[in-house]
């Protein structure tokens, strides 16, 4: 599909200690939830925004996601967090031309950058690469609930990279809000998880501070 918008209901962690990342990865339930089998992949997320921000004061993270699949553009709301909890809506274009909205397939992604881009061109902030182990959690009814994200991500800035493991859990078209919360309840007899407050934007614009000036990005335009 060239374009989607969805709601997007996740729990978001900070790891510690790369012991607890073993242990995440040998889990083989969450409660009542069996883990399917993981898979790994590698993504580069791209942010951008224009010189003057128009993007973040309009509460949006625009993203460029690249992976085996081709590239993505993702509208994200800077959206509403309660603890672990993120719940944010998401449009979203398939488009090798990030920087271009005026030729992404027809649909709101398109019509919402080109209103707030008001003829100002997106340049690069920073990029995120990312290690992804992901596997489905599977209810005793069979119901794929939610899929679990164990992530090594390296924030790249222009003079400096950082470093961290992140545990997300998405919640699926056939998860239930009750599916969440016992996932979240067992996810805290653990211990060594921290909740994140913030995203992963949020985090890299706090990391971006002192670095150099934003740049033209270098894609296929």
């Amino acid at each position: 599909m060239q374009t989607s918008t969805i709601i997007e209901i996740e729990l978001k962690y900070q790891v510690r200690e790369e012991a607890l990342v073993r242990q995440l990865l040998s889990l083989r339930e969450v409660g009542p939830y069996r883990v399917g089998e993981f898979s790994t992949d590698e993504i580069i997320d791209t942010y951008l925004d224009t010189p003057s921000q128009r993007f973040f004061i309009a509460q949006y993270a625009f993203r460029y996601r690249q992976d085996d699949t081709g590239g993505c553009v993702q509208l994200k709301s800077l959206g509403r967090t309660a603890g672990a909890r993120h719940q944010r809506a998401e449009l979203r274009a398939q488009t090798d031309h990030p920087t271009r909205p005026d030729v992404w397939p027809e649909g709101l992604a398109r019509q919402l950058a080109l209103e707030i881009l008001d003829h100002e061109t997106p340049v690069e902030l920073f990029s995120i690469r990312q290690i992804r182990h992901t596997a489905p959690l599977i209810a005793a009814d069979q119901r794929r609930v939610a899929c679990v994200s164990i992530d090594e991500v390296t924030w790249v800035l222009p003079q400096s990279e950082h470093r961290a493991w992140e545990l997300e859990v998405e919640l699926l078209e056939a998860g239930r809000e009750e599916d969440l919360r016992i996932i979240q309840s067992h996810l805290a007899t653990l211990g060594g998880l921290q909740p994140a407050h913030s995203s992963k934007f949020e985090r890299g614009l706090r990391l971006l501070r002192g670095s150099s000036q934003p740049k033209q990005m270098d894609v296929h335009v």
